[in-house]
């Protein structure tokens, strides 16, 4: 009698959660569908991140990390000698036993140098992006591989991407500790690192990829590296404007697709990125119009707190609508000084 009893309980509560249950069910397959959308486009979406992937990236964890590195400048020449004039352990032991001394079995041993290592404070940083919508607007602009609101959102993630780069790159201080001191203090960009101020006039071929590259020529670990350089759009037409006709529009990098095709192309060993002038006019300082900033790879770091994710849910505060996001930490740090330079444009020459 029982279970007769709750059998027709069962049926009625049934009746009633299978609308919610179509409807959640319905929900999650257009996020599933949202979310192989933007998985599609994140490798091929025109407005990808240029400079994230010009670095070297490791993982991250928690609310911070040390990022090990070593100076360009504890690089030590390696030792030279002909072969036949080193000592080995065999004829040491040969020797009498007033010539065993220290400093002749040192001559015995293998050569070894011992780097300080120095340590650069990261702290995550979130780059987010999210969108609400009623029943009545839908999923469809969401999973339309075209839908101009998924791609608004991709373009903000590529765009936080790139700011991050930018002020983590060009950063006026550091927070660092070595081995030899452990105390966290602040070092800043060592002003060596600052090209003397330029004129639009004065940027062609001949001039700032040799002054860029020269700045890398005593930096060890910048050999056989490329040399990737920032610039506005504005700067661009000047460098080729003022080359005549040895530099055009397809040497400079300004897109994805460079990437994506493997046509990196070079100016005298440089690689130019044409950024928006917006995202170069943050790094002027003083009586700039505009700015530039170069690097070797090895020097930056991206660390990767969390992969990029998306989720959804349902506002409790507003009826029926629907929310979806976006949203990954990372951060990026100038983990040798020695491996990038920045420059200015002013209106004029300095006298």
């Amino acid at each position: 009698m029982k279970k007769m009893f709750l059998k027709p309980w069962a049926a009625m509560l049934s009746f009633l959660l299978a609308p919610a249950m179509r409807f959640a069910s319905q929900d999650t397959h257009m996020f599933e569908l949202f979310t192989d959308n933007v998985k599609d486009r994140l490798g091929e979406h025109p407005a990808h991140s240029l400079l994230a992937h010009m670095c070297e990236e490791e993982a991250g964890s928690g609310k911070g990390v040390w990022i090990d590195g070593i100076s360009a400048k504890d690089c030590a020449d390696a030792s030279t000698g002909l072969l036949s004039a080193k000592d080995t352990l065999k004829e040491f032991n040969q020797l009498t036993a007033e010539n065993k001394t220290i400093a002749n079995y040192i001559k015995t041993l293998t050569p070894f140098m011992d780097v300080s290592k120095q340590r650069t404070w990261s702290a995550p940083s979130l780059i987010e992006w999210g969108h609400s919508f009623d029943e009545d607007e839908g999923w469809q602009h969401l999973v339309d591989p075209k839908g101009s609101v998924m791609n608004a959102g991709l373009r903000k993630i590529f765009k936080g991407r790139d700011e991050l780069f930018l002020a983590g790159i060009t950063a006026a201080t550091v927070s660092r500790k070595s081995t030899d001191n452990e105390t966290l203090h602040s070092v800043a960009l060592p002003a060596d690192q600052t090209m003397d101020d330029m004129v639009y006039a004065d940027i062609n071929v001949d001039s700032l990829p040799s002054m860029i590259c020269e700045k890398f020529d005593n930096v060890w670990y910048a050999k056989g590296a490329p040399i990737y350089c920032a610039i506005s759009a504005t700067m661009a037409r000047h460098f080729r404007k003022n080359s005549r006709n040895q530099i055009h529009n397809q040497d400079f990098v300004r897109s994805y697709e460079n990437f994506m095709q493997g046509t990196i192309p070079q100016i005298d060993g440089v690689t130019f990125v044409v950024m928006p002038n917006s995202m170069m006019a943050s790094i002027v300082g003083g009586d700039a119009i505009d700015s530039y900033v170069a690097w070797v790879p090895q020097a930056v770091k991206r660390i990767m707190y969390s992969g990029f994710k998306t989720s959804t849910g349902t506002s409790i505060q507003q009826r029926d609508e629907q929310i979806v996001y976006m949203r990954e930490k990372e951060d990026f740090k100038r983990i040798d000084d020695l491996g990038v330079v920045v420059g200015d444009i002013v209106a004029a020459a300095q006298g």
